[in-house]
């Protein structure tokens, strides 16, 4: 679905202020914010079962990379995580927790959502060739903010078209290339 789908062309008021129509459900909201997951602004814009705007699925890659910059320092450690069980997952958890101060942001963004890591740790689908599980894990994860399962979430990043990546930043007003996906402190 394109935003135009839902919100309309901008009405711009005498006095500066910028109104959008959701054409989806007929009303008026108020100017919007920068995206992030948790404004309201922009929650109001998501179709009933939806947890995520389209245009936002559009930057799970990069979330992915981003985590996987992380991950890559402990892919020996991953290496050896061969099968998805309950061990994988704490040791994915200790492993997380002892990455290096570097990777600091990544630590945090991974630790906030230690349920997701479970989960990835005990997916069916993991994958035991050696050297693919840092980015098996990374992409299983970007969508967590979101409460996306890992599946999900792998799924999106793998028809994502990197040409629509540059209109989506314009349309949800992201400051390009920043870590926009963190959460605001």
């Amino acid at each position: 679905m394109h935003s135009r789908d839902f919100v309309g062309e901008p009405i711009i008021l005498p006095d500066g202020r910028v109104w959008f129509q959701n054409v989806s459900r007929n009303k008026l909201i108020l100017g919007l914010p920068n995206y992030s997951p948790e404004s309201p602004e922009w929650n109001a814009l998501l179709v009933k079962g939806q947890k995520m705007l389209p245009q936002a699925k559009l930057f799970l890659a990069d979330i992915a990379d981003w985590l996987e910059m992380a991950l890559i320092s402990i892919d020996e450690e991953l290496n050896f995580l061969a099968k998805s069980d309950v061990l994988t997952a704490e040791v994915l958890i200790a492993r997380i927790g002892n990455l290096s101060h570097s990777y600091q942001d990544q630590q945090s963004y991974l630790q906030n959502y230690e349920e997701a890591i479970v989960g990835i740790g005990t997916d069916p689908k993991w994958t035991g060739k050696k050297g693919k599980q840092a980015r098996f894990v990374a992409r299983s994860f970007a969508g967590a903010r979101w409460g996306l399962a890992s599946s999900s979430s792998r799924e999106m990043i793998r028809i994502i078209k990197p040409s629509e990546k540059k209109k989506a930043f314009e349309e949800l007003r992201i400051p390009f290339r920043g870590f926009w996906w963190l959460p605001e402190e």
